[in-house]
């Protein structure tokens, strides 16, 4: 080994940065797989301290261990974005290991097509051999101890976070990077080998038939909200006026207010099985093969479709990512979002080349905890007091009140945008779940009960013929999904050939794959009746009554 000047630390650290993040680039270089991995550059950086001490160390047999370590991470995540169009998930890692054999014969048949794969792993990684094994430094002892211990705890750290997080923490964002999503996929499945979630798959239930057929709308519009409540919106009675300019369109005739069904009780569960419009609690596969994925169908029918959201993109697992034409998340205007909250939507959504047809998919969290913080120094004076000196249940309420006064504000200025639009054109209005607001002691969401479950459904048009909302008029209630087939519908995406009741639904509870707690709630002239919770297995054994 040639023992070099300690001047060449940083830079062959810097190079050895470069070339674990080099495979999501040669993958969009010289393949047509759809990576769509940006450089993040807070993971650069722990990258960059983490390989000074990696070359600090100077020891082969902890380099060649982690680089081997990183290399196999690298060619598994690769190899599932080429074939599958999007980074794995820990329980991808469960159904690799069950199912080596079908594994290695689906990967042995594509190796003609994906040939590229083995190098985009294999040409940066055996650099790194190359370099650690023929490039050393003198350092002393002290040091050399001190970045081993750097080492363990950074490598230890997303282990020890999944041994007391549930997998939502852990899914990957489209847009960071491979050797990131998978150090979040393997710490997980490392954490939970005997228990990861596996894809349940009721494949005795008949898929939905799918057909297409022309369409006059240019613009569809669904605009989530996260942690949305409908009782705590003025524009369903509730005694603050804490949504005035939402109020005024339903009040002149603008706007459509329906009380709606939410698909699941966190974030990632109702995206996900909103967008694939999964039809059945068991039916997970719906999720990756994307039969009924509405971004899949409204590109076929030519739309440009759009992600534009504020929050991050670890939420756009299973959403079908090579769908979407355009994408922006927290992670590509941080400085924005951190500025402006939510109101920095207005900007992207402006700024945006809408070309017709649009299809896109806003999604806001000014609701989401902690309230204040979404809106502090973008109110110069909230309506409802959030001092210290307030009980934290009553500052918290108003907290929450003060922020769903910005949000009003927000998606004033993205209707307005809409309306601009030429042509005819739908827009929906509607929460991902609900929220405890102190009820009961309890706060948050991720529980299958009314609070969670029950969101709001907004729904206008413009320039549309006579009736086109009728569908949406003549019911009481409005659940996620019958709100996507709506949207579907209007778009020229049929979707038919299962028989449902049309007063029962499905939420799903906080796991987002495998033996997932679910409720059924059905439409009485009562009201919503909720159902008993149980899991799916449960449900399945009962006969899914």
């Amino acid at each position: 080994m040639l023992i070099v000047s300690n001047k060449w630390l940083l830079p062959l650290a810097v190079v050895s940065t470069l070339l674990m993040s080099s495979d999501d680039f040669l993958q969009q270089g010289f393949s047509k797989a759809a990576n769509q991995a940006e450089l993040e550059w807070n993971f650069v950086l722990v990258m960059v301290i983490f390989n000074l001490c990696l070359w600090t160390i100077n020891s082969r047999w902890v380099s060649n261990t982690v680089i081997t370590m990183f290399m196999v991470f690298s060619f598994v995540q690769i190899g599932n974005i080429a074939y599958f169009g999007q980074p794995l998930n820990p329980a991808d890692l469960a159904n690799l290991f069950n199912d080596l054999g079908e594994v290695w014969q689906t990967g042995s048949a594509s190796l003609a097509t994906n040939w590229r794969v083995p190098l985009f792993t294999f040409i940066p990684f055996v650099a790194l051999y190359y370099l650690h094994n023929r490039r050393g430094f003198d350092i002393n002892h002290r040091w050399r101890m001190v970045c081993l211990v750097l080492i363990i705890a950074i490598l230890a750290s997303k282990p020890y976070r999944a041994s007391y997080r549930s997998m939502a923490f852990f899914m990957p964002g489209p847009t960071r990077s491979s050797l990131h999503n998978s150090l979040n996929a393997w710490s997980y499945f490392a954490m939970h080998i005997s228990d990861t979630d596996r894809v349940l798959d009721a494949g005795r239930v008949p898929l939905e038939t799918i057909t297409y057929r022309n369409s006059q709308t240019t613009h569809v519009w669904l605009v989530i909200a996260d942690s949305l409540r409908a009782d705590r919106m003025s524009t369903f009675g509730y005694s603050r006026d804490t949504t005035p300019h939402l109020r005024g369109r339903v009040d002149s005739g603008q706007m459509l207010a329906k009380p709606g069904i939410a698909a699941g009780v966190s974030t990632i569960v109702t995206l996900s099985h909103m967008i694939n419009q999964v039809d059945h609690p068991a039916r997970q596969k719906m999720l990756s093969n994307h039969h009924a994925n509405i971004y899949r169908h409204a590109k076929a029918q030519g739309y440009q479709t759009l992600w534009l959201s504020s929050q991050e993109s670890k939420l756009l697992s299973f959403l079908g990512t090579n769908y979407i034409d355009a994408i922006t998340t927290n992670e590509d205007a941080p400085l924005l979002f951190a500025q402006k909250g939510d109101l920095g939507m207005i900007d992207i959504v402006e700024h945006q080349n809408w070309q017709p047809p649009s299809f896109a998919v806003i999604n806001l969290r000014t609701v989401h905890s902690p309230y204040a913080s979404n809106y502090s120094g973008l109110m110069d004076n909230p309506p409802w007091p959030d001092g210290r000196d307030l009980d934290h249940e009553q500052r918290e309420n108003n907290a929450y009140d003060n922020a769903l006064v910005l949000l009003d504000q927000a998606i004033e200025s993205i209707i307005q945008t809409f309306e601009a639009l030429p042509g005819e054109g739908y827009l929906v209005f509607t929460g991902d779940h609900g929220q405890f607001l102190g009820e009961d002691q309890r706060w948050g969401h991720n529980q299958l009960t009314p609070e969670v479950v029950n969101v709001p459904v907004m729904v206008m048009a413009k320039h549309a013929p006579e009736g086109a909302l009728d569908e949406i008029v003549q019911q009481q209630w409005v659940s996620h999904l019958e709100m996507m087939h709506w949207l579907s519908g209007k778009m020229g995406i049929d979707i038919s050939g299962v028989d449902r009741d049309p007063e029962l639904h499905f939420v799903k509870g906080s796991k987002l794959l495998g033996d997932n707690q679910i409720m059924a709630v059905r439409e009485t002239d009562n009201g919503l009746q909720y159902g008993a919770v149980m899991l799916i297995s449960q449900w399945l054994d009962k006969g899914e009554d």
